[in-house]
């Protein structure tokens, strides 16, 4: 919550990743019909983050969770097994939607609607990570196998922005997993990126071959693809995401 207080999107894209296992592990345990984890439980948890992801109104992640849930509902909704209760989550989707949207407003008074539409039509975060880029392209291929060495790219950015008029609000960062990774890492950092579609891949076979695993061999193919959508606007490749999708 003092995150949240104290920038605009602060973990929007740690949230997301939780919310996209979360989904998988909900419908996984519906076929199973076991009491390891309440229903309620879930659900409850799945509604707090949602919330706090939600308020941190980050257009990429949040379109990236849309991508992302698109991708588990369609892979699953031809099972049989998974029909009803994904049925019935749309059906609560499209139930607590209006009251969330009502909510929303009585508690901050202000139209979610009016808020989204500012942050859509707010480009200065775009405008300045476009001119990052450009300053790390400039000298990027300098050592394209091997990179100029970890976190590079970030202390090249404090070199041409530091002190500037550029440097006001942004955070210093790339904004960009492909433009980092190679600055720091070369040809070699994309490594990343074939562990990232190797993912995808197995995961993809696992849903062809075990029906009762779908749930989660799907929510590997979202998280990969998460992963791979998110690294074009943030960075996606270092601490924090990296491990989470492994796991």
């Amino acid at each position: 919550a003092r995150g949240l207080l104290a920038h605009a999107n602060p973990f929007a894209h740690h949230m997301g990743v939780i919310l996209v296992y979360q989904l998988g592990i909900y419908f996984y345990y519906q076929y199973l019909k076991e009491k390891r984890i309440s229903s309620w439980l879930m659900i409850a948890a799945f509604i707090l983050n949602l919330l706090a992801f939600l308020l941190a109104l980050s257009k990429t992640a949040i379109a990236t969770v849309g991508i992302c849930s698109i991708l588990f509902f369609a892979l699953n909704i031809g099972s049989q097994r998974y029909r009803a209760p994904l049925l019935r989550t749309l059906l609560a989707l499209l139930l607590l939607l209006p009251l969330g949207i009502a909510g929303y407003q009585m508690a901050t008074g202000k139209s979610l609607f009016s808020v989204i539409e500012a942050r859509m039509e707010e480009t200065t975060s775009m405008s300045w990570r476009q001119e990052v880029w450009d300053g790390l392209r400039a000298d990027m291929w300098e050592t394209p196998i091997f990179g100029h060495g970890f976190t590079s790219s970030n202390q090249r950015i404090f070199q041409l922005y530091y002190n500037t008029k550029k440097n006001t609000d942004p955070l210093i960062m790339v904004h960009n997993g492909y433009i980092g990774l190679f600055y720091d890492f070369g040809l070699l950092g994309y490594l990343m990126f074939v562990a990232a579609g190797s993912f995808i891949w197995t995961g993809l076979k696992l849903w062809q071959q075990v029906e009762a695993y779908r749930p989660l061999s799907t929510t590997v193919v979202c998280l990969g693809t998460y992963f791979l959508v998110v690294c074009n606007f943030d960075e996606m490749v270092y601490m924090f995401d990296s491990p989470q999708l492994v796991w």
